[in-house]
């Protein structure tokens, strides 16, 4: 039996969103002495998408605004959109829409994050773009000490889809999930998205 997942539940966007939202709030004053773990996890999360800078703090985190997925306000200088994908692709040129829409607002610094957990046929057009295995070499650092059953379950969801992926590498196909064949063909693969 696996173990409870939280995440094995929450795979919508919006679930994800919550996550990082909750992941970068730990770099923001109000909580930079919470959990020092959380924070530093959090702060080297920011590098990868503001590397300008050496000291990250989070001003202000909004979720949806403006149909930006999230967009962070970082060092008092930076806006920071985060694109966030689970299982969907990419559509509308997005990433462009939204910088637009922010320097309209008049804002500068303008930084672009595809934020990715599958693979994805098309990239989108972004400054920087973080992947599954970004987020599991970060996290793997912080994980254990961070003693965070978040940040634990978000870990071994994102592990699982791992597996999940490199499967074909060492397994026979039916193996991969449980899947229903029909006619030694397999058609559909109990993985919920």
């Amino acid at each position: 039996m696996e173990k409870n997942n939280l995440f094995a539940f929450a795979t919508s966007e919006l679930s994800q969103d919550a996550f990082i939202c909750w992941l970068l709030n730990f770099a923001h004053e109000d909580h930079l002495n919470e959990n020092r773990y959380l924070t530093e996890c959090a702060r080297k999360l920011l590098r990868k998408m503001v590397p300008e800078e050496s000291q990250h703090r989070v001003n202000k985190i909004s979720r949806q605004y403006n149909k930006i997925d999230v967009l962070l306000e970082v060092n008092n200088k930076y806006s920071v959109i985060i694109e966030d994908k689970t299982f969907s692709n990419t559509h509308d040129d997005q990433i462009n829409r939204y910088k637009n829409t922010l320097i309209a607002e008049g804002r500068e610094n303008i930084k672009s994050v595809y934020f990715k957990i599958v693979e994805q046929p098309f990239e989108e057009n972004a400054d920087i773009s973080i992947s599954r295995g970004d987020l599991l070499e970060i996290f793997k650092e912080y994980v254990d000490d961070a003693q965070n059953n978040i940040l634990r379950d978000y870990y071994e969801y994102l592990l699982e889809i791992e597996k999940d992926v490199n499967a074909y590498k060492s397994e026979e196909i039916l193996t991969w999930r449980d899947c229903l064949v029909h006619n030694k063909t397999v058609t559909i693969c109990n993985r919920k998205v």
